[in-house]
């Protein structure tokens, strides 16, 4: 059958496209292709065939061509299968072909072909649908308005890109210097017009980095890195800290293909820095920290010093030097079956209170000093309480040796302590006494305001007015603060409380300055808070005075117990 070059118009293709959208010579392209059957008949069979060659809107006519015939519905000789195409409906077809070259000869450009131009025959052939004979359709233009295209590639450019960063001008410096080398299977002419970008990723945790990461500027030009980019400085002009290991990538791409190179460059290194400050400082290993108000000597290697240590700061007594003091108490007769409790000041305060360990001393070479052992009740920076324990039949005579271990506070910086440094047993106990104005009787001593405990109390006689209870310490005290607890021994123990009153310090016991007072308590008897005076004080004091003025009740005064705390 003679097929006509003229287009009936019974046929449209409405919409048209290609994967990839750029090809190279030899590579499977895949198509879908609707077509509206605009021939006024519904179609029952009919053959689709698609041959032919492409044009290009940039280089003569005749790039390439199919490399042979396809069907999209049917076969070959005409061989038309049936179909259900209604009149007005639209049917999509897909299939693939690959493009050749054909007979002319073709450099390595890009050719955009275009379907508003197509040399593509799509013959569509129709059984007796028609009673006039115009069985057939030879439609020219592919795609009608949606404007598809399709680049076919002589061959692909296959970029290929090298980099390599370092620090320059030496190993300790953040700037870096740059090498790369682009090269690809086309012409540096050619690469240049094919839409080529290229960017620098970099990470200090990820390697490789992502394209999620930080961007750096890159002065280099594709032109420039298909020249070869050697050893430059201003290729990359951001600076990286030299105390961290950076991570690179260098992307080049234009869309259809890339390629990328990684390299890294590791933190800077130094066997020795000099900080370079007035008041010194060095590093082995690494790079100084030092600042003029905090010179340091610092190490990123293990230290041996095989010459010993003959001083730290200054000091030829090197234990406290690195926050380790040591000392004994005197040795004790503590009766079978008893515990004797004690106190130890340590020779300098810490910072905080440090970890205390213990050991029993004894020049008694009984087999039986197994039942004795030192126990650690309370710690604080400035010194802790103990108790020495025979749980044996006999009395034993032993003392306690101690060390302790933490940071040293600097010398002028404020300590905070509380006294007493654990619960009294005794108006005489933990370093510290206890004496008031008056007592209700010997169930009530003073130390019973100090023992940590609402469950008893110091009570003063009835009849007096105006009574006090102190404490003597082993310690003078700034910005000193008392807080003091209901007791809660009975129902009617709230009618006891202190409601108002002062607070004095001395330093002799007889010479005394007001540094606080308070008003304003209600009754309590759960043995909670009932205030806490805060003095301010910028005198240090041994010696804590509470006076009451006016109480809940008529009858005596009394407090649960009261807790010092203070400033050395």
């Amino acid at each position: 059958m003679a097929l006509p070059t003229a287009d009936k118009g019974y046929f449209k293709v409405t919409a048209l496209s290609f994967t990839p959208s750029v090809a190279a010579m030899g590579e499977t392209v895949q198509f879908s292709m609707t077509i509206q059957n605009s021939s006024g008949k519904a179609i029952s069979s009919c053959y689709i065939r698609m041959t032919g060659s492409y044009p290009s809107t940039d280089a003569p006519s005749g790039v390439g061509q199919l490399s042979s015939s396809v069907y999209l519905h049917g076969g070959p000789s005409f061989a038309m299968t049936s179909i259900s195409w209604a009149n007005g409906s639209s049917k999509t077809f897909t299939g693939s072909f690959t493009w050749s070259k054909g007979f002319y000869a073709l450099d390595d450009s890009s050719y955009v072909l275009s379907p508003s131009s197509a040399n593509i025959f799509l013959e569509i052939v129709t059984g007796a649908d028609f009673s006039d004979g115009s069985n057939y359709d030879n439609i020219r233009k592919l795609c009608g308005s949606s404007g598809e295209y399709l680049s076919i590639l002589s061959k692909r450019d296959n970029p290929r890109v090298t980099l390599d960063m370092w620090r320059t001008p030496d190993d300790e410096a953040s700037s870096v210097a740059t090498t790369i080398k682009l090269t690809s299977d086309v012409s540096s002419s050619v690469f240049q017009n094919r839409g080529y970008s290229a960017k620098l990723y970099y990470s200090s945790a990820n390697n490789p980095p992502t394209t999620s990461d930080s961007t750096a500027t890159l002065n280099a030009t594709i032109a420039q890195m298909l020249s070869g980019v050697t050893a430059s400085t201003s290729a990359v002009t951001k600076a990286f800290s030299n105390g961290s290991d950076w991570y690179f990538m260098l992307v080049v791409s234009n869309g259809y293909e890339s390629n990328s190179a990684t390299c890294s460059i590791p933190r800077a290194f130094a066997n020795l820095h000099l900080s370079g400050c007035t008041t010194g400082g060095a590093c082995f290993g690494g790079f100084s920290t030092s600042t003029e108000n905090n010179p340091k000597l610092e190490s990123y290697y293990p230290v041996y010093l095989y010459g010993g240590i003959a001083k730290v700061g200054g000091s030829s007594d090197l234990l406290p030097s690195l926050g380790v003091q040591t000392g004994n108490s005197a040795a004790q007769e503590v009766a079978g079956g008893s515990i004797v409790t004690g106190t130890v000041t340590f020779p300098k305060p810490y910072a905080a209170a440090p970890i205390v360990t213990t050991g029993i001393v004894s020049t008694s070479t009984s087999n039986l000093m197994g039942h004795c052992s030192a126990f650690v009740s309370s710690v604080d920076a400035t010194g802790f309480t103990f108790r020495l324990a025979n749980s044996g039949s006999a009395a034993r005579s032993f003392g306690m040796n101690w060390a302790a271990f933490g940071n040293l506070a600097a010398e002028g910086t404020p300590i905070t302590v509380t006294r007493p440094q654990g619960a009294m047993t005794s108006n005489s106990s933990l370093s510290c006494e206890a004496s008031a104005s008056s007592t209700y009787s010997s169930s009530y001593p003073a130390w019973r305001a100090f023992d940590a405990s609402a469950a008893t109390s110091w009570a003063s006689s009835a009849s007096e007015s105006a009574p006090w209870i102190q404490l003597k310490m082993d310690v003078a005290l700034t910005n000193i603060q008392v807080s003091v607890y209901s007791r809660s021994q009975n129902a009617s123990a709230g009618n006891h409380n202190p409601t108002a009153g002062t607070v004095q310090g001395s330093n002799d016991g007889s010479s005394w300055t007001q540094i606080g007072s308070y008003s304003g308590w209600t009754a309590k008897n759960d043995g909670t808070l009932l205030g806490t005076i805060a003095c301010n004080n910028a005198t240090a004091y041994k010696y804590v005075r509470l006076n009451i003025t006016s109480r809940a009740g008529s009858d005596y005064a009394a407090v649960g117990y009261i807790s010092i705390k203070g400033e050395i």
